[in-house]
């Protein structure tokens, strides 16, 4: 109920007010007429599935994004974490970067 600031799970219920356990753990009471008279919106299938929803944006500089050159390939792959994955991926793309050579050639 975004009108009380209600957003998360419901922790307790009394005849006047329901109180709301909200996702960045703060907890926000409610008048428990609100719940009929106005609309809420129910959150319990992602609670049940296991899941969490994070209110968080991200700014990225579009300038910044480009294809890595060999230098930061190196110098990334020295990362005990990342070394194995940049490995995979760039046999990864050689192996479709072949196929796809292999069918321009069988069109031509």
């Amino acid at each position: 109920m975004p009108k009380y600031g209600a957003d998360g799970a419901v922790i307790d219920i009394n005849l006047t007010t329901v109180k709301v356990h909200n996702w960045d753990k703060t907890i926000v009471t409610i008048p428990a007429y609100a719940l009929i008279s106005d609309s809420f919106r129910n959150w319990r299938g992602m609670s049940e599935s296991g899941g969490r929803r994070i209110k968080r944006s991200v700014n990225i500089d579009t300038t910044s994004i480009h294809f890595l050159s060999a230098e930061e390939i190196d110098q990334l792959g020295q990362a005990h974490l990342l070394s194995p994955y940049l490995v995979n991926k760039q046999q990864a793309i050689s192996q479709w970067n072949a196929q796809r050579d292999n069918q321009n050639i069988q069109v031509a």
